[in-house]
């Protein structure tokens, strides 16, 4: 990476991490019968922007450039995209959508050539982060995170509380509804996703039907665990 033009690496960076989005994102985007959901583009150049300044550096005269000026670039090239090119991003052809991802990346790294001096450096030291001993380097972070996710499999099934664009769920155990998740950014980070046991048993526990996580499954693993806690205390299961 350190060896090709900064406008490479740029689309590169893009392609990636547009495939990385969640289906939601990308429908919210497509938008719902080409009805596109402007917000959404500001929330994906959000993600994706500052990533570019890992191995990129950029400037405006002697001044660096900020993560948010690169994401109103970002944001404004994904909303000059015309809506049936953006339709493609959410239909589920993979042929399609690479190529209106790689029409979003290149007319991002075109944007941003023309409005800063870009430069590839190194940036290996600070990923692996060679000056802190006491943190883990990024790799290891990302291979513990697919642990704990492994680890937090439902055991119960969830489905979405209205619709496929909205951050709410319920879980079932057989057809009775036992407990709701949804995300609530008012909150902070540690606690965006709260959930709540909405059953009520005779019994009741001291503790909380109530609480919040920093990911879904997180969230929903803490209310299958109340949820089960509360049917032993009930003597409903063993």
């Amino acid at each position: 990476m350190l060896d090709e033009p900064p406008e490479k690496t740029i689309e590169s960076i893009t392609v990636t991490l547009l495939f990385c989005e969640s289906k939601a994102a990308l429908r919210g985007y497509a938008g719902p019968r080409k009805k596109r959901k402007v917000a959404v583009c500001r929330e994906i150049a959000t993600r994706i922007a500052p990533r570019y300044m890992f191995p990129v550096e950029f400037r405006d005269g002697d001044r660096l450039v900020t993560a948010q000026e690169l994401t109103d670039v970002l944001a404004d090239v994904l909303r000059s995209i015309p809506d049936d090119k953006a339709l493609l991003m959410a239909a589920g052809n993979n042929r399609q959508q690479n190529g209106i991802a790689r029409m979003i990346a290149r007319r991002a790294a075109k944007r941003l050539k023309s409005a800063f001096q870009m430069r590839q450096i190194d940036n290996r030291a600070a990923m692996l982060r060679a000056n802190n001993p006491e943190q883990k380097p990024y790799g290891d972070e990302a291979l513990d995170n697919l642990h704990r996710l492994g680890s937090l499999i439902p055991r119960y099934r969830w489905k979405r509380t209205a619709d496929a664009y909205t951050p709410d769920f319920t879980g079932y155990d057989a057809d009775l509804p036992f407990a709701r998740v949804w995300f609530d950014n008012s909150k902070v980070s540690q606690e965006w996703w709260q959930w709540e046991c909405t059953v009520k048993l005779n019994g009741r526990l001291n503790s909380p039907p109530s609480g919040g996580a920093d990911i879904t499954r997180q969230a929903a693993r803490d209310a299958e665990d109340y949820y089960d806690a509360l049917k032993r205390h009930n003597r409903l299961i063993g």
